[in-house]
Parts: structure tokens; C-alpha cells; sequence
């Protein structure tokens, strides 16, 4: 190859480079952002540039704390109020929308959520903080199963949840920690990873470098790479409650407080002063949480909820026909059925079970112990 012929076909990459940066620019800055307004059950849409609001996503939603996108475009939204049960709602945007309550495990049944707060992904299946019994519970991320408690924090201090590489970190703004799950994520108490004198964290995220921001009682945001932390932002006003936090995909710092608007900072050095912007106006109320979306902006949805009447004996039934009974039938009725009784058990009607065996009642409602 001649010098000159190389030389144009480093010039062409070099110019290809540029043209799929600007592509990638591009489409990272034609996402709008997602607000969650806890108080007020809606999601609030704005333009990420301009930070002008451009419509409402959703309304008519229950007290809600955290969104999250799942990998086939759908929103979970996870919800509830201190001291109160929760559940986690799934929004599909296409074809007009459809929202379906997909977490919700009746009384007595494990992974039960007592306000569901934080929300992440691991390994495919979905981690929710479990705010009201200090617990970190894992679903199956296809069939809602509940696979297990896998951390420990306090109850009524989990707020946010993020996995950085491989590990589960949690806020615990009980014990005024950020706190680091054990690695076999065995329900085991998570140990405390950082903390700041006199400061309770709220929000919590990882940037790709491995360094954590979390936002704190204080009205700060610190950032913290294992070993030092630093004062990042919040010295020169700008947040009130920030109770959650989220990196955007402008490579910006979102933190939504509570008690006023949406703050916008910068993550390649601490904020001395003001944020970069403010987002919200009178319709901003109560933020809480984000998701960023490409998804072409539309008409609201309102969303209905069923009606209580008769909803939870609904929900037992469903539950037990889609989680339950065939695990029943999977792996007990050969032994404990129609044909064959271990013990003297059967499983395969209700008046059987209550009956129990020969050494008296196996199942006991509302103790799944």
C-alpha cells in the first residue's frame, strides 16, 4: 500500500469516527427525561437540552417511588408509603399503552414487598428493596417468581439500590450508611461501605468507573471511590430532600428533591456552585425518581386501577394458580396426591391439605414457615 493510499484510508476512519460520534451524540441527547412525581401518581416528560416540559406520561398512579425500564422497553414502577405494603407495576408504552400490577404477593407468601423502594437488574432478574422489613428480594425478571431475600439492611432505611461490578450496594438511611451486600448475595446483613459524619444517604448510583454518587440529609451529593470521598455538589444550593439520583445519558448528574425541583450537575469535577439547570415548573411535585426514554412523545396515559372490591381474593387466586400450583404439581403431587400419600398427606384439594397427615396439619394459612 503507497503512502498516500494509506494516508486516505486513515483519513476515511478517522472521518467515519467522527460521523458515529456525532451519531451517538446525537441520539443521547434526543432523550427525554422521565420524572416520578411521588405524591401526585404521575410521570412528568421533559426535553433533556432544553429541559422544557413537553407532556405527561402517566397519571392516576398510586404513591410511586422508583421507574425502571425493563430490557423489552416496559417501565416498572414500584410502589407504596412508609409503614404500608407495596408492589411493583409494569407500564408497556406500545399500542396505545397497557399497565398491569406484575409484583404484588399476597399475605403469607414469601417475597411479600413492605414498600417497595429501590429497584435494579442482576443477572436478568429483578432486585426490589423491600423498604418496611429491611430486605433486598430477587425476582425472576421473566416470570415474577420470587427467588429469594439475598440482603439485609435496616428496616425503614432502604431507599436506593445499584450493582456495580457484581456487587449489591444499598442506602441505609437508618444507619446513615451506604452499605455493600455480601457476595454470594445470601440474605446476610450488608456491611457499611461509606459513610459521612452527621449525613443519611438517600440516592445512590455508580458511574462507569466504578465511583459511587449518593445523595444525603445534609442537602449534599458526595462521590466516593472506595478509599476517599469528595463533597460534590449541594455547598452552593440547588437541592432540598434529594431523595433520588440517576446519571443521564449526557453524561450528567440528575437529582430530584423531594421538596423542589430537578438539579443538574456536573460529574467531571465537584459543583462549587449552582447546578448546570433546573428542570420543573408548577407541575413538578413531589420528584422522586428518573428513566430517560427515546420513545416518540404521545398523549397521557391514565391509568385506572382495578377496583378493591373483591381485588385481594383475586390477586390470592392468581397467584396461587400461577405460582403456586404448579410447583405443587411439579414437584409434590406424585408423592402427595390422588393415587400416592406420603405420610398420609395429600395436596391436591384444599379439605385434604387441611386435614394434614398422620402427624397433623402441614399447611397452616398465614405462616409459610
Amino acid at each position: 500500500m503507497t503512502t498516500g493510499a494509506f494516508g486516505l484510508r486513515l483519513q476515511r476512519a478517522w472521518l467515519g469516527q467522527i460521523f458515529l460520534s456525532f451519531i451517538f451524540l446525537s441520539s443521547a441527547f434526543a432523550a427525554d427525561v422521565l420524572v416520578l412525581m411521588h405524591g401526585p401518581g404521575k410521570v412528568e416528560r421533559y426535553d433533556m437540552v432544553s429541559g422544557a416540559h413537553v407532556g405527561t406520561f402517566l397519571s392516576g398512579l398510586p404513591p410511586s417511588n422508583v421507574l425502571l425500564f425493563d430490557g423489552d422497553g416496559r417501565l416498572l414502577i414500584s410502589t407504596g408509603l412508609p409503614g404500608g405494603t407495596g408492589n411493583v407495576l409494569r407500564f408497556d408504552p406500545r399500542g396505545g399503552g397497557k399497565m398491569e400490577t406484575w409484583l404484588d404477593v399476597p399475605e403469607g407468601y414469601g417475597g411479600r414487598l413492605f414498600r417497595a423502594t429501590g429497584m435494579v437488574w442482576h443477572e436478568g432478574d429483578l432486585l426490589v428493596a423491600s423498604q418496611g422489613d429491611g430486605k433486598v428480594k430477587r425476582f425472576n425478571g421473566a416470570t415474577g417468581e420470587w427467588l429469594g431475600d439475598i440482603a439485609l439492611a435496616s428496616p425503614g432505611g432502604m431507599t436506593q439500590i445499584a450493582m456495580h461490578g457484581g456487587r449489591l450496594f444499598v442506602t441505609d438511611f437508618t444507619a446513615a450508611a451506604v452499605r455493600r451486600a455480601s457476595e454470594k448475595l445470601d440474605g446476610a446483613m450488608s456491611e457499611v461501605w461509606a459513610q459521612v459524619a452527621g449525613q443519611s444517604p438517600w440516592g445512590l448510583v455508580f458511574a462507569a468507573e466504578g465511583r459511587a454518587f449518593f445523595s444525603t440529609s445534609a442537602n449534599r451529593i458526595h462521590r466516593f471511590d472506595g478509599k476517599e470521598n469528595v463533597e460534590w455538589a449541594g455547598a452552593g444550593g440547588g437541592l432540598d430532600t434529594p431523595v433520588g439520583i440517576a446519571l443521564g445519558p449526557d453524561g450528567n448528574l440528575y437529582a430530584a428533591s423531594l421538596n423542589g425541583k430537578v438539579s443538574v450537575w456536573k460529574t467531571d469535577a465537584p459543583n462549587a456552585g449552582a447546578p448546570l439547570r433546573i428542570l420543573g415548573g408548577a407541575e413538578m411535585k413531589q420528584p422522586l425518581s428518573f428513566a430517560f426514554t427515546e420513545l416518540p412523545r404521545g398523549a397521557e396515559f391514565v391509568y385506572a386501577p382495578p377496583s378493591a372490591v373483591g381485588a385481594e381474593s383475586a390477586e390470592k387466586v392468581a397467584y396461587f394458580e400461577n405460582k403456586i400450583r404448579p410447583l405443587l404439581v411439579e414437584r409434590c403431587i406424585e408423592c402427595l396426591g390422588e393415587k400416592k400419600q406420603k405420610g398420609g398427606l395429600r395436596l391436591d384439594s384444599r379439605a385434604a391439605w387441611q386435614a394434614g397427615g398422620d402427624t397433623g396439619k402441614a399447611i397452616v394459612p398465614g405462616k409459610a414457615d
